[in-house]
């Protein structure tokens, strides 16, 4: 109603506030049946402007105990902080931390849509886990979010499952390689890891057995059980080898496991390996041959053992030029040397080429190599081939001229070798007076 006079009058009404997230809303004020006046615009409109953010999408943390066996999935929490007259959507996909992808679980992507107006604000990410009977360190991944519609992530989005292992942890035993002694007893010591701390006590049963070593003879035999305290890693197993000076090649026993408990055998067995340092030692000898002129001339090189052995020992050999060059000065040659059971002496015979050159001391060598049964210090030996020609013989002849009544004549002496000479020989000359005077008879000459 508007009083004689009045030109304004106001009408208050109440806007209802929330929390929720929507879009802009209106509604309108009519007029109607006017009485003293008409109307111009018989409607106003109201809008209602939203001032609610929109709600924050977040992805929670999980943990779960691995699956031995049986099957397991990790369920990701996803929800909203409050609802939305929005329809509200996320994408999201799994990735790897130290749990991997095909081996620790299955991974996957996909979009979450939460409908408007919904008050359940809450969804979920299955991730199927693999399940193992490996004993292994605890692991994680995660599932990421992305593309927020209508909504934004809370922190960097992302959710993380810890996968904690169940499985027991493995006890392992290695191998041992010791040298045997010549008396006495030696430890061979054996350690017996654990995967992974166990909480409980985990024991195993063990004991030795003969391989090619015998109990008594070359060890002493030994069975008991191990304890890990709980938190404890390694522990050792000791078994005393008899020292001896008997040649007999390398042999081995076994230690063996059984009977875990709280825990499972990765490796139930080991070896220990007694190497044998009563094995006799190689030892070729050089050697001196004086080649023939024209015939070929065998030189033998001895090859000794230092001791007499139970087994067959072998060495391969190999000629090698030095000065004296294969084919020209001696026939190269190659090949296995073998010792038979008892024997220390063998021989290598080697083809010396005859060669009428006169050339010095030559010298070639024969290597050995990979030893079996045996040791070799010294892997070479030195071949000398002593020339049989001696120094050659130098000569030179009378020359006679007749003098002729004017002018000059010369004179040609020539100086010869008895043989070839491999090295350069050399003669100083100078002429002397005997009958005939230099500077009147002939013109006098020095030289090399």
């Amino acid at each position: 109603m508007f009083p004689v006079g009045a030109q304004e009058r106001f009408i208050e009404l109440t806007v209802v506030g929330d929390t929720l997230h929507e879009p802009d809303e209106t509604f309108v004020v009519r007029l109607t049946r006017p009485v003293g006046a008409t109307l111009a615009i018989p409607e106003a409109l109201v809008t209602i402007k939203d001032d609610d953010p929109a709600p924050r999408i977040r992805i929670d943390n999980r943990e779960i105990t691995e699956c031995s066996g049986g099957a397991a999935s990790v369920l990701f929490t996803v929800s909203l902080s409050e609802p939305s007259a929005h329809t509200v959507s996320v994408d999201f996909a799994t990735f790897d931390e130290a749990a991997v992808a095909g081996e620790d679980y299955i991974p996957v992507r996909g979009a979450l849509v939460f409908p408007p107006g919904v008050t359940d604000t809450e969804l979920t990410i299955e991730v199927p886990l693999i399940c193992d009977t490996t004993d292994e360190a605890d692991e994680s991944f995660g599932a990421g979010l992305g593309g927020a519609v209508n909504g934004f992530l809370e922190g960097d989005g992302r959710g993380r499952a810890r996968i904690v292992d169940d499985d027991p942890p493995t006890i392992s035993v290695e191998d041992v390689l010791l040298t045997e002694d010549d008396q006495g007893l030696k430890d061979a010591v054996f350690e017996l890891r654990l995967s992974s701390p166990a909480p409980d006590e985990v024991t195993v049963e063990f004991t030795t057995a003969d391989g090619t070593a015998h109990a008594g003879e070359d060890y002493a035999a030994v069975t008991g059980h191990v304890l890990f305290p709980p938190g404890t890693l390694l522990q050792q197993v000791r078994v005393q080898v008899i020292g001896d000076t008997l040649p007999e090649g390398d042999e081995t026993f076994l230690v063996l496991l059984a009977n875990p408990l709280n825990a499972t055998l990765a490796q139930p067995a080991a070896r220990g390996i007694i190497q044998d340092d009563d094995q006799p030692r190689i030892l070729p000898e050089d050697f001196a041959v004086v080649e023939g002129d024209t015939e070929p001339v065998t030189a033998h090189l001895l090859v000794r053992l230092s001791r007499t052995s139970p087994q067959v020992v072998e060495v391969r050999f190999a000629t090698l030029d030095d000065t004296a060059r294969a084919g020209v000065d001696y026939q190269p040659d190659s090949g296995v040397l073998r010792f038979e059971r008892g024997e220390t002496v063998r021989d290598i015979s080697i083809q010396i080429l005859p060669d009428p050159l006169i050339e010095g001391v030559e010298t070639f060598r024969v290597r050995f190599s990979d030893p079996v049964n045996a040791t070799l210090p010294d892997d070479e030996a030195l071949g000398t081939v002593v020339d049989s020609d001696g120094a050659p013989v130098l000569t030179v002849a009378d020359v006679p001229i007749d003098e002729g009544d004017a002018g000059v004549r010369s004179l040609v002496f020539t100086f010869r070798l008895s043989a070839p000479s491999a090295a350069p020989v050399s003669v100083v000359y100078t002429t002397t007076n005997v009958t005939a005077l230099s500077g009147v008879d002939y013109v006098a000459r020095s030289g090399a």
